[in-house]
């Protein structure tokens, strides 16, 4: 068990702030994408929506769950921060689920091993690959593979 004074001491050695008690923490806001980028929210609030009718035609389309709770799932974000300005014909479409139990988790991810998990649709509109959680040599290779189309 570790207590919750030993966990401040800890996190203080790795230039991390702490503070014990109830309602003190919170999550690193979300990454800022750059102006001019492709990226929208299809749910912000784990509703459920239609991936498949997400993809741009003519744009690979990402579409990317996540959560704000997912530290894995931040780094999927930081990933598109740096590469988008780069790629015009890249979509991102986002959709945080909130939680396990929410309609689009439910829908989307019942057999999915965890977060991050995106889906990468080609120009064409039809679905390249899935991937679950971090993999981002394989996300580029496959956005990649999806623009030399």
């Amino acid at each position: 068990v570790v207590l919750p004074g030993d966990m401040v001491k800890a996190l203080a050695g790795a230039d991390l702030k702490a503070t014990v008690g109830a309602g003190q923490g919170s999550y690193a806001p979300m990454a800022e994408f750059p102006a001019g980028t492709d990226v929208q929210w299809l749910t912000r609030d784990g509703s459920d929506t239609d991936i498949d009718r997400a993809a741009v035609p003519g744009k690979v389309t990402v579409v990317d769950f996540g959560a704000k709770w997912c530290g894995p799932c931040r780094e999927v974000d930081e990933e598109f921060v740096k590469i988008l300005p780069q790629m015009p014909d890249v979509a991102v479409r986002k959709i945080d689920i909130v939680d396990w139990d929410t309609p689009v988790a439910r829908h989307y991810l019942a057999d999915v091993a965890g977060l991050p998990y995106v889906v990468v649709y080609g120009k064409d509109g039809k679905r390249l690959d899935a991937i679950a959680l971090l993999d981002l040599e394989r996300l580029r290779k496959v956005v990649a593979a999806g623009r030399a189309r």
